[in-house]
């Protein structure tokens, strides 16, 4: 190679080889053009600094290299022949499994490992999943994500994220192959819609500090996550990019260091050969669903709103004054007086009873909320208990033509 090229990995320019004032190869810097003006003075003639920073940037991107895709070509020519892909999750990592999970670990394991030799060999590739490591603090979740990464190449893992709606957050993973998402603790709905946004950016847009202009940065990274927490999924839509699994001992980290190499030449040869890095098998997708859902944390009002829904279905006797229609006035708000029961305004029955369907409203008054307190945000809950427990919702007209109003009905699992 020539003194300088352009890093297509690292998205920069580098010296390549030594020179007179440098030893080393490595990210060419204002400082190297300042010492190449001072060279070119004392051995030719004197150039600006812009001049000499011109003809360094036109001469390195007439030489791109990347070393992570030589790496992973090489390693992809050197693999033995013998698969390892689909169980290195179980093998390597120690990752929980029996008949319920197997057939989701070896696919989730195998697409994303080769999606990560896909997001190198062609940057800005599609991706949007995000495998999940749950397990003890200190069993050595972060340092596998680690080693995997720099089995491809050096300084290629970061877990100094910050962020993810920043700049920062963009420029930290240039040059990254394995970005860590660090001891996730319970992600709402919020967190998701951010994380989700992150990790399905396919090219980062932003100015470099001390840069003229702004570029486009095809993404090579691909993200894990870390957790302790056995149920860190607090909102029960958009959980498809998360791959839960759950390691139960400390992982050998010596084992798999030895068998990265492996590894990843076979990943990389399955993809340059042409697989895809997406979970397609029926089988693992079920499984999916119920890993996932074991690592669903539920809301406190789960029990009591399908107990009112239930309830609700089967004739919806006001729980409240028991079928009287009058105030119990041995509930706190009693003032020992007669009056209708304010659940069921003195009809025995809950508004809402209905042997087909029920309604957010009516769960909510089932459950002894006040009109005042059904929110949004409290129908909300409401509807993604049922959503989880199975319940479909669709609208639905109640009423006679003139009087009647459409409501979301919402009907049990067996409807």
């Amino acid at each position: 190679p020539g003194l300088v090229g352009y890093n297509e990995f690292r998205q920069r320019i580098e010296a390549r080889i030594p020179s007179p004032w440098r030893k080393t190869p490595g990210q060419w810097t204002e400082a190297d053009t300042g010492e190449l003006a001072f060279y070119m003075a004392r051995k030719y003639a004197s150039f600006t600094l812009d001049m000499l920073a011109a003809a360094v940037m036109t001469v390195a991107y007439r030489h791109p290299f990347n070393p992570a895709q030589e790496r992973l070509r090489a390693l992809s020519e050197s693999w033995d022949g013998r698969a390892r892909l689909d169980s290195w999750l179980i093998d390597y990592l120690g990752a929980a499994h029996n008949a319920s999970n197997e057939s989701y670990l070896r696919e989730i394991g195998a697409a994303w490992l080769k999606g990560v030799a896909a997001r190198v060999l062609t940057p800005g590739c599609k991706r949007d999943d995000v495998l999940i490591l749950r397990g003890d603090q200190g069993i050595g979740k972060s340092t596998a994500a680690q080693c995997i990464a720099e089995a491809i190449h050096p300084d290629s893992f970061t877990d100094s994220l910050g962020n993810l709606e920043s700049k920062d957050s963009k420029a930290a993973i240039r040059g990254i192959i394995i970005a860590e998402l660090g001891e996730l603790s319970v992600l709402n709905k919020s967190d998701l819609e951010s994380i989700k946004v992150y990790v399905a950016t396919r090219t980062d847009h932003f100015r470099e500090a001390y840069g003229r202009g702004e570029r486009d940065y095809p993404r090579t990274v691909s993200f894990i996550g870390t957790t302790n927490h056995p149920t860190f999924l607090k909102d029960p839509t958009g959980n498809r990019r998360f791959w839960p699994v759950t390691i139960q001992s400390p992982i050998p980290i010596t084992r798999l260091k030895a068998a990265l190499p492996q590894l990843v030449g076979e990943a990389a040869r399955r993809v340059l050969a042409g697989e895809s890095w997406y979970v397609s098998d029926a089988t693992a997708i079920a499984q999916a669903e119920n890993v996932r859902a074991a690592h669903f944390q539920d809301d406190v009002w789960t029990e009591a709103a399908l107990n009112a829904a239930r309830h609700l279905l089967e004739g919806g006797k006001c729980t409240r004054c028991g079928g009287s229609g009058y105030r119990d006035t041995s509930y706190p708000d009693g003032d020992g007086t007669p009056g209708q029961c304010f659940q069921c305004h003195g009809t025995g029955t809950l508004p809402g009873a209905n042997p087909e369907y029920v309604t957010v409203a009516a769960i909510l008054t089932a459950m002894g909320v006040r009109i005042e307190q059904h929110t949004v945000a409290n129908q909300m809950r409401i509807g993604s208990i049922l959503r989880v427990a199975g319940w479909k919702d669709r609208k639905k007209r109640v009423g006679d033509w003139k009087e009647g109003k459409t409501v979301w009905a919402w009907y049990p699992p067996t409807v």
